[in-house]
């Protein structure tokens, strides 16, 4: 049945209310009309499904970018700290670098700390509460 990979990875990937409102009417559209469709319809009918995923995509991490704001001064300490842990350690390890490769270097170790801390403390997926 057309569509099916498409529920099965956003249901991964973007929250249970996005693909509810968003993503799901779009797959019903492109099961519904594929079939007895030519080639032109059914090619409208997943680019239909691929922007509803993009922007269901883009909605949900805007959300959870905006629920993180205010942990911004937190997240940005974690990262400064990791990165200078591990800067401290190439330092030691890499003598008589100059200025401008150390500072590159911390450059790249401050932009790898501060994606991985993300990675950790990104909020949760939203759940839908289970009816009893």
């Amino acid at each position: 049945m057309p569509g099916t990979w498409f529920a099965t990875f956003a249901r991964r990937v973007i929250h249970a209310e996005t693909f509810e409102f968003v993503v799901a009417p779009a797959i019903a559209d492109l099961q519904f009309e594929a079939s007895g469709a030519g080639y032109l319809e059914k090619t409208r009918g997943y680019l239909g499904v691929w922007m509803a995923l993009w922007g269901a995509l883009c909605s949900d991490v805007g959300g959870d970018a905006r629920v993180m704001c205010a942990d911004t001064g937190i997240l940005a300490g974690l990262a400064f700290m990791q990165a200078s842990y591990y800067a401290g350690m190439l330092m030691l390890a890499l003598e008589g670098l100059t200025i401008t490769r150390a500072l590159m270097i911390l450059l790249g170790l401050l932009t790898v700390s501060l994606i991985v801390t993300l990675f950790c403390f990104w909020p949760t997926r939203r759940l839908r509460a289970l009816a009893p």
